[in-house]
């Protein structure tokens, strides 16, 4: 991989964590020790639940990416976060973990302990 691949993969692993610390508050993220040279079980992005992969290319390979948070992950539930170029992100995970987050979230609306959506 190329300087110019890398740079743009950290520029969006840099960007992502930013996203992500605005939007989550009080659950930090960082970047993976793996963008400074640690090992491959390392996720892109760092924080709690969510083992997250970023890939950030021409027409990046979703299933791949996916596959890799799966193979990587350490229990956490394997996401891949990908951007192709001028497109929006997509996030992606396997429909059983979405199932079971849809579905401890519409138990939380319905006990009252968050809010229904605007």
């Amino acid at each position: 991989m190329g300087k110019m691949q890398r740079t743009k993969g950290a520029a969006f692993e840099r960007w992502l964590v930013r996203k992500f610390n605005a939007t989550l508050i009080g659950h930090p993220w960082k970047r993976g020790l793996q963008s400074r040279g640690g090992g491959a079980e390392v996720p892109d992005l760092d924080g709690p639940v969510f083992h997250v992969e970023a890939k950030h290319q021409i027409r990046p390979n979703i299933a791949a990416a996916l596959h890799q948070a799966e193979q990587d992950t350490d229990g956490r539930i394997p996401v891949a976060v990908t951007k192709a170029n001028r497109e929006e992100p997509i996030v992606s995970m396997r429909l059983d973990a979405w199932l079971a987050l849809a579905e401890e979230y519409l138990a939380r609306m319905s006990d009252g302990s968050i809010n229904e959506p605007v």
